[in-house]
């Protein structure tokens, strides 16, 4: 079952207001950010927690069973919750919704930089200067490799895509010649074509 994408914004912004209310907005986003970690490197560990069928007082004693000698009480409340109301099934999104809300809160801009060549660490310290300097001193910097590119780069934010591809360059080219009028010379008597 797909998940509505309102239904991850919504309750990340629950979660966020209840840190904000009690001032441990960095607490929470820390910890939310190793409950994702976990959750990604632990891909059973949902699996065990939404199995079909499972009563959800069953599925919320192994929510306090795993992760209350772990996280706050606002975190496993969180999850308890999530799990009264069957939707612990998006928890990869809701955690990853937390994080977005995290950053646009600080002024964060993610970047993402795709090149054809893994690009070294003086290419990459210099685009990563640059581009504090253009969207902000909080943009990080996502380094993607793409072959498909030949040569160059992409860089996409928010939704603006700079695209300085060679792939890009040759398709403009190839766009520009054959939009391009074709030029009739006059031949003169006696000019040979």
């Amino acid at each position: 079952m797909s998940t509505p994408a309102t239904v991850p914004a919504v309750y990340a912004q629950a979660l966020m207001d209840l840190a904000q209310d009690q001032g441990v907005v960095a607490d929470v986003v820390e910890e939310v950010q190793a409950l994702q970690q976990l959750c990604a490197s632990t891909p059973e560990l949902l699996d065990a927690l939404t199995a079909g069928g499972q009563p959800r007082e069953t599925s919320r004693a192994k929510v306090k069973e795993l992760f209350a000698p772990h996280f706050s009480t606002i975190l496993v409340n969180f999850l308890s919750l999530l799990s009264d109301r069957g939707r612990l099934d998006a928890l990869p999104a809701i955690l990853a919704a937390v994080i977005t809300s995290d950053e646009a809160r600080r002024g964060v801009v993610r970047v993402t930089a795709t090149t054809a060549i893994e690009a070294d660490a003086a290419v990459r310290s210099s685009i990563e200067t640059s581009l504090k300097k253009v969207v902000g001193p909080e943009a990080i910097v996502d380094w993607q490799v793409d072959d498909s590119l030949v040569a160059g780069m992409c860089l996409r934010y928010h939704d603006t895509l700079i695209d300085g591809s060679a792939r890009r360059r040759l398709a403009d080219a190839r766009a520009a010649i054959r939009s391009a009028p074709l030029a009739v010379a006059e031949l003169e008597e006696g000019d040979v074509a």
